[in-house]
């Protein structure tokens, strides 16, 4: 059986070939197999405006910043505006820097920097300090140690738990609760996302 052919235009090189139609693939669209690659190879640029410094620059087709500097500074805003982190951030005092970037950003410690940044210039303008008031430790409460244990599964490190603290749960509720011990944690506090929607 003779395979349909047609005369069509290479999608690579522009040039007209002899094309073969299969009927699990189609009507063929390049030449030859250097064209083949050639497509899988190439690397399209186009001019494109960076959302973080608004100047014109030529790059890859996908790529959406000019530097890695307009990169993080973008990814902060675009993800949230610096208006949405303050809310955040005045919304949850106490909840520590750490975990408010965390829930915002997951592990992305690129971050950091930017709403530092973002945090320095409000107390410019207002005189209030956004860290200190994430890491305000008022908001921080006393629990007992076998409650905490039985809550949360383990012993905080730093509380005199030791390493094989958490290997005999009953041996560990029983000793903490003869002895009266508390230790401060924040873990009560679940994050207020206010009139934000979570992205």
């Amino acid at each position: 059986m003779s395979r349909k052919r047609t005369t069509k235009e290479c999608a690579f090189c522009k040039k007209p070939f002899q094309a073969e139609y299969r009927s699990d693939r189609g009507w063929q669209k390049y030449c030859n197999r250097e064209c083949y690659y050639g497509t899988k190879n190439r690397v399209v640029k186009k001019i494109t405006i960076c959302p973080g410094c608004n100047t014109e620059f030529l790059g890859k087709e996908n790529r959406v910043f000019c530097s890695t500097e307009c990169n993080t500074k973008g990814f902060v805003s675009v993800k949230y505006t610096d208006n949405e982190l303050i809310y955040l951030a005045s919304l949850n005092p106490g909840f520590g820097f750490t975990k408010f970037h965390k829930e915002l950003y997951g592990k992305n410690s690129k971050v950091i920097s930017r709403l530092f940044e973002i945090f320095e210039t409000w107390e410019s303008q207002t005189g209030i300090d956004l860290f200190d008031t994430l890491q305000d430790p008022s908001k921080m409460i006393k629990m007992p140690v076998d409650k905490y244990f039985l809550k949360y599964g383990h012993i905080p490190s730093g509380t005199g738990g030791g390493r094989g603290a958490s290997r005999g749960v009953h041996e560990t509720i029983r000793r903490e609760s003869k002895t009266a011990r508390k230790i401060k944690t924040d873990k009560h506090l679940e994050f207020n996302w206010g009139t934000i929607r979570r992205r």
